[in-house]
């Protein structure tokens, strides 16, 4: 009979595209920890509250100081570059070293960051979760490196297991709605207001998830990050625009049964996720509901800002 220790994180709600990818990065980072055994619930309730399980007793202290002192994976070129305007020749040759040293975690990274086939612009097609490309000081691998070396456990308790006050400073990867301030949306101007509070260690843990989001090339995709000079988006696990939108959308599944890593990657790659005519079946399996979010850009020219739109529930 297996045993089931139970944790939950009671900081995140699945229903926010960031919080739902800190909770798989809990299962990344300790995939080195192979004796936990850990899978992944949610309960669907006010909110989506996820819940690890695990093979041998679980506690948060336990739980942060493993993730704080557990190493993670990083190709060469996460330290080589500060945003992924990386060309294909180097990504290829980084992707061949990796292949011939046997590094499959660090090839798994790699494989999330983008695909190497842009047409003629000689750089890889990015990841769809490409938020922070150099805009506003934002850089995509740079907020990564000083993710990695801010990480504590108690940033990481504060992240899982305490309400977000999302007062930490720079270094969002931009994938919680609330980084989208707009004066539209705030009593007062921007400006004047605490800029870019976020939650680094839930940033951190959403970045690590993105080895279940690998890439491929997309001839068929005409979305631009950065205008008509620019890379083309990647197609990316979860993501789709067949909506006829410009902008592409991330749709996520929420489960009830407790799921390990290679049963959440199998999940996240449904080709019908997000399909509301295919829930029953998706229920017979366990799928309790699907979310998405909706990737906006704010801003034009140069100094644009991109944003996940506020969660909505599609069944």
């Amino acid at each position: 009979m297996t045993v089931d220790h139970r944790l939950e994180l009671p900081a995140l709600d699945g229903s926010n595209p960031l919080a739902f990818l800190a909770a798989l990065g809990v299962l990344v980072s300790l995939a080195p920890e192979p004796a936990l055994n850990l899978r992944l619930s949610w309960r669907r309730a006010a909110r989506v509250t996820p819940t690890i399980h695990a093979a041998s007793p679980l506690d948060a202290e336990t739980l942060c100081g493993l993730l704080a002192h557990t190493p993670a994976a990083a190709p060469p070129l996460v330290a080589q570059h500060d945003v992924l305007d990386i060309t294909c020749e180097e990504f290829r040759g980084c992707a061949s070293d990796l292949i011939i040293k046997r590094l499959r975690t660090d090839l798994d990274v790699l494989a999330a960051f983008g695909a190497d086939a842009d047409g003629d612009s000689g750089r890889i097609a990015r990841t769809q979760f490409c938020f922070t490309s150099g805009s506003g000081h934002q850089k995509f691998l740079e907020n990564a490196r000083v993710l990695t070396a801010r990480a504590d456990e108690r940033k990481f308790r504060e992240a899982l297991f305490m309400p977000w006050s999302r007062t930490d400073q720079k270094y969002s990867m931009r994938w919680d709605p609330a980084d989208d301030r707009r004066y539209a949306y705030l009593a007062a101007d921007p400006s004047t207001l605490c800029k870019d509070g976020t939650v680094w260690m839930a940033n951190l843990l959403a970045y690590r998830a993105l080895t279940l989001f690998p890439c491929v090339p997309d001839s068929r995709s005409a979305s631009k990050s950065h205008g008509a000079s620019g890379p083309r988006d990647a197609q990316t696990v979860a993501w789709s625009s067949e909506d006829g939108r410009r902008e592409p959308f991330f749709a996520w599944p929420i489960w009830e049964p407790p799921a390990a890593l290679d049963a959440i990657r199998s999940l996240l790659q449904m080709a019908d996720i997000s399909d509301s005519a295919a829930a029953p079946e998706l229920r017979r399996r366990g799928i309790t509901g699907v979310f998405c979010s909706r990737r906006l850009r704010v801003g034009s020219g140069a100094n644009f800002k991109l944003n996940f739109a506020p969660a909505r529930a599609l069944w």
